[in-house]
């Protein structure tokens, strides 16, 4: 078993990343991860912004302009079969680290819903894979469906409404990529995001989206 970054033979204590590449101990500390997908960046890894890397194979499949509209449309028909209807009232832009982190305040932010009266904005960080595109902007969408709905939840019940949205097209699309995105949101200890997503995974599995929906409105029907 050898390092993914220095190439040394490892013996002894090992850091392992999602995707089963290995780190020695005095490289784990300074390894780069993919911005995108998370796994230990080797030296297929790209510098793609102000210091981010992109692994090989996220690179390969870098989510372009030109997919954008197909990606809308994927997370639509996930989103019409579960019953939420159509999100098409947004305006879809992307951005690098620096515009994000204006617009949020918060460097690890990768997309952000903005409302301006009637007129709604998604921003995706630019530079992802198409899997970890669909995360985020499935989770973002469904910003807009409460927007749209005028719903005044509390923010665990509406991140985590979001992250089951992002669970169901992770699901969807069945790869190792997509289920390790699902296995963080799992295993996500913070207390709005992670907790969230585990009280409305809960309640989707026992009564659907119906029932996530009466917890989400709560507040609007009382």
């Amino acid at each position: 078993m050898r390092c993914i970054h220095c190439g040394k033979i490892i013996n002894g204590t090992y850091y392992t990343d999602w995707a089963g590449n290995t780190a020695c101990t005095d490289c784990y500390n300074n390894s780069p991860r993919c911005v995108s997908c998370g796994q230990f960046c080797d030296s297929s890894a790209k510098d793609i912004d102000d210091g981010m890397m992109m692994c090989g194979h996220c690179q390969k499949y870098y989510m372009e302009r030109s997919d954008a509209r197909r990606m809308i449309e994927y997370i639509n028909t996930i989103y019409e079969k579960e019953g939420l209807g159509r999100i098409t009232n947004f305006h879809l832009k992307t951005a690098n680290t620096k515009a994000l982190l204006s617009l949020s305040g918060n460097p690890q932010v990768r997309g952000l819903a903005k409302q301006h009266g009637t007129e709604y904005t998604i921003f995706v960080y630019r530079h992802l894979s198409r899997t970890a595109f669909a995360n985020v902007l499935s989770h973002e969408m469904l910003h807009i469906w409460q927007y749209e709905r005028n719903i005044q939840a509390e923010n665990v019940l509406s991140e985590g409404f979001c992250n089951l949205g992002s669970y169901v097209v992770l699901t969807s699309i069945g790869t190792n990529r997509s289920i390790n995105f699902i296995r963080s949101m799992n295993a996500n200890h913070d207390s709005i995001y992670g907790i969230g997503f585990r009280i409305m995974r809960s309640i989707y599995s026992a009564n659907g989206w119906p029932g996530v929906i009466k917890k989400l409105t709560e507040k609007n029907n009382s």
